[in-house]
């Protein structure tokens, strides 16, 4: 028997602040996938502090962690 587990997803990018930005830069960006209670937690503009652990593997990446609202 076969048990299905439906989850929500949503992939976000995050990018550095203007105030992290040397004059004249470009903004780093880096994409976070959510999982379920971090869907929809937050919207455009928000402040965040990302803390994660990331493994690369066979050209996958793997990573779990939570993200806060500063």
């Amino acid at each position: 028997m076969f048990i299905t587990r439906f989850a929500d997803k949503q992939i976000i990018k995050l990018q550095e602040t203007p105030d992290e930005i040397p004059e004249g830069g470009t903004p780093h960006t880096v994409s976070v996938l959510m999982h379920d209670k971090l869907v929809d937690a937050g919207k455009p503009g928000d402040r965040v502090e990302v803390r994660s652990i990331t493994l690369f593997a066979l050209n996958n990446i793997f990573a779990c962690g939570f993200v806060r609202k500063c």
